[in-house]
């Protein structure tokens, strides 16, 4: 079942006097339960779009179908908090939600922040700052979470934190649209990933599935793998990993010399997907 439909959405800013396209008809759909990465350089338009989706910005075209009952969990990029008790802030918004108090003091403990409970947000490390954050954004058990870059400005260790964090509430069922620029630790908790540039969708990428065949060769190659070849010496097939063996063989088989035959990562894909002119390059289809 799909929780969130986006369709189509566009959106332009006026800077002075002169129109700026943040958005130019994206579409996509997230299913319940599963955690989709948007991923794209700074000015993609992923910001623009998470707050269109979550109601702080109006859209210009388009529509956004939300298929829960529950508001949605937010967390933003750079959160803010009142200057009280971390305690207390978690209390606030579980006074507005009707959450019962005992939840907060489970929740602080679950996530480990139980110690600095009576600690004031500038008080706090960037990472606790953001584990408190993800905390005001589920405690009213939200069906559907919507993060904005939560790893920006966190050095290693407080990156892989949060990406536990959110790992528990994947874990928990929780479906998920988290935006970041950040490969190394969005991609193993993705269960999908979206390619953003410039307002638009590129195309979309399963890191569970498939894997990224990276052959460099010389030779004539079969009819039917021309479609994978990115340029001459050099084809990238995605495919399944028991299929590589087969291609292999298939390739060596008809005479072509292989120097080379690597898998590659999420971060060869984004880099080869945003080289050059990006909207005319696709990622790959399945052989």
């Amino acid at each position: 079942m799909k929780a969130l439909e986006v369709r189509k959405i566009k959106k332009t800013y006026s800077k002075w006097r002169h129109p700026v396209r943040a958005l130019d008809g994206v579409s996509f759909d997230v299913e319940d339960g599963i955690t989709v990465g948007l991923v794209g350089p700074n000015g993609a338009g992923k910001s623009t779009l998470i707050k269109i989706i979550v109601g702080f910005l109006k859209k210009d075209e388009g529509e956004i179908n939300i298929k829960t009952s529950k508001p949605l969990g937010y967390v933003q990029e750079y959160p803010t908090f009142f200057d009280m008790s971390m305690e207390n802030n978690l209390k606030y918004i579980g006074d507005l939600t009707g959450t019962s108090f005992d939840k907060v003091e489970r929740l602080l403990k679950k996530f480990g922040l139980w110690d600095r409970k009576s600690a004031v947000p500038s008080q706090l490390s960037k990472g606790q700052t953001k584990r408190l954050a993800i905390l005001r954004s589920i405690i009213h058990d939200p069906d559907i979470l919507v993060m904005d870059e939560p790893f920006s400005g966190l050095d290693p260790s407080m990156a892989i934190d949060i990406r536990n964090m959110i790992q528990q509430l994947k874990d928990e069922g929780k479906t998920m649209l988290i935006s970041s620029h950040n490969l190394l630790y969005l991609t193993p908790i993705c269960d999908r990933v979206i390619f953003m540039s410039d307002g638009r969708i590129l195309g979309e990428y399963t890191p569970k599935n498939t894997i990224n065949l990276r052959v460099e060769y010389i030779g004539n190659i079969p009819d039917e793998m021309k479609n994978y070849i990115e340029r001459d010496g050099l084809m990238v097939i995605e495919v399944s990993k028991e299929k590589v063996p087969e291609i292999i063989r298939k390739l060596v088989n008809e005479g072509v010399e292989i120097y080379q035959a690597k898998i590659e990562g999420l971060d060869t894909i984004y880099e080869r997907l945003y080289a050059g002119d990006s909207h005319e390059k696709q990622i790959p289809n399945s052989y």
